[in-house]
């Protein structure tokens, strides 16, 4: 199964470069307009894997509603063709932006050790007599 964190480039970018690659980031984001919508970074991930579905499933009642009401709310810019004002962007903060991220990683792993529960290999090591 693929995890859909697994697109991100971001674990390999450090230190230094991370530094300079920074001020090109924050340019792309503003650029990929998620946020003038008032979308988060985790509101874009995929639905459509069983994975994201079980870390879906784990979130509380008003994170769902606030998901909800985000994506309508873009929806709804998208037809309009126009973006929301700036004070009603979605903030810049990397903790607020992944809020999915975490639980998506536990049902990743989860997924990873039921496969490797369900399909044991066994090696039979004949006896030498």
């Amino acid at each position: 199964m693929v995890n859909p964190l697994k697109l991100s480039l971001a674990p390999y970018i450090k230190g230094g470069l991370r530094k300079t690659l920074e001020p090109f980031a924050k340019g792309y984001l503003n650029l990929a307009g998620f946020k003038q919508v008032g979308l988060r970074y985790d509101d874009l991930i995929q639905e459509e894997n069983d994975q994201m579905q079980k870390a879906l499933g784990r979130l509380s009642p008003r994170e769902e509603y606030d998901r909800a009401w985000r994506l309508r709310r873009a929806i709804n810019q998208s037809i309009q063709h126009k973006d929301l004002p700036a004070e009603q962007w979605s903030e810049e903060d990397p903790a607020q932006q992944r809020y999915l991220t975490d639980r998506i990683e536990q049902v990743t792993t989860e997924y990873n050790e039921r496969q490797l529960f369900d399909n044991p290999e066994f090696k039979i090591e004949q006896k030498h007599h």
